[in-house]
Parts: structure tokens; sequence; C-alpha cells
């Protein structure tokens, strides 16, 4: 039985024995390309002393996947963190990306002052880690610096960020 599938000019052949429906679960499994929001557990840590929490850390990380692109969002609540640890922060996405990337969709939300201060995060070419950074106004403009404990705002249990981007995944990822 020969069925039009809406991403082929022509018709696609089924195997014996296979429903449509059966067809497309497969293509879409083999082919990561279901656009469904997946939930998954984000690292988190420094390139220093490790902070320290009461129970997990609350660390929740999405991602959308379509192909190789990749769209993932990271929330990040301090509420049970005991130490903030020392050293630049990171992350992980959901798989490693195939080129280096910045992406410029996060916000740190010091809610105690209720201010909020733009984050960015960068990740290598082969790599899941991001590395975190806040921007700092200097005298010829915006340049990013590290996002520590202490930058760009001495942070409490009271703040938060959520930092989200698109990219294309690492072959074999």
């Amino acid at each position: 039985m020969e069925y039009q599938y809406p991403f082929y000019e022509s018709g696609v052949e089924l195997p014996e024995g296979m429903s449509l429906d059966d067809y497309r679960h497969e293509y879409y499994k083999n082919n990561r390309s279901t656009g469904l929001v997946v939930e998954y557990t984000s690292e988190g840590g420094t390139d220093g002393t490790q902070p320290t929490f009461d129970g997990d850390p609350l660390i929740v990380g999405h991602y959308v996947r379509i192909g190789n692109a990749v769209h993932f969002n990271i929330t990040v609540d301090f509420d049970n963190i005991t130490s903030f640890g020392t050293g630049e922060y990171y992350l992980t996405l959901p798989f490693p990306a195939r080129f280096e990337y910045a992406f410029r969709e996060g916000q740190l939300h010091d809610d105690s002052a209720g201010v909020s201060y733009h984050m960015t995060g960068e990740v290598h070419a082969d790599s899941d880690v991001l590395q975190l950074f806040s921007s700092d106004k200097v005298a010829s403009g915006v340049q990013d610096a590290e996002f520590t404990s202490s930058s760009p705002v001495t942070l409490t249990v009271n703040d938060s960020f959520h930092i989200s981007g698109t990219y294309i995944a690492a072959v074999g990822a």
C-alpha cells in the first residue's frame, strides 16, 4: 500500500505488515523529529568550589529537538542552596553542540532588590558544558563577565535565573 507522507515528494512504500501509524512512530523515534517538549536533568556547578544544597539542586531543563536542531530552556532556583560555592557557574545542555554558540536569552532575577540582569551562555563545539556570563557595563560599552556568586550581584536564596537558546546538536548526538 502506498501513502503520501508529508515529508516526501513521492509516496512511501510501507514494509509488509506495518501500519501507517507504526511507520510514523518509527520515523519520528528514529529521526528525533517529534517536536515534543522533553524534560531532562541539567547538571550544574562551578569551575571552583562546588555549591551545596539541602536536597537535590532545583535545576529544571527542557528541550525540543527537531532533527539536529535543539531548543533548550533551563531554570535554576536557589531556594534550597546552602552554599553558593566559588568560581564561574556552568550548566549542561541536553546534547553536545556541533558548533560554538553564544546564547543571549537569559535573565537573573534578584528578587530581594526587584532587579533583573541579562545572562549569557557560551558552549564550545563538541561540548555540552554551557559557561555562564552576565553583562557588565564598562566605559566603552557592554562586555560579558563571569557569572559567579558575587557577580553581577551577591546571590541569595531568593534569586533565580533561566536561560534558553537554539543550536545544532553534534554529529551522532
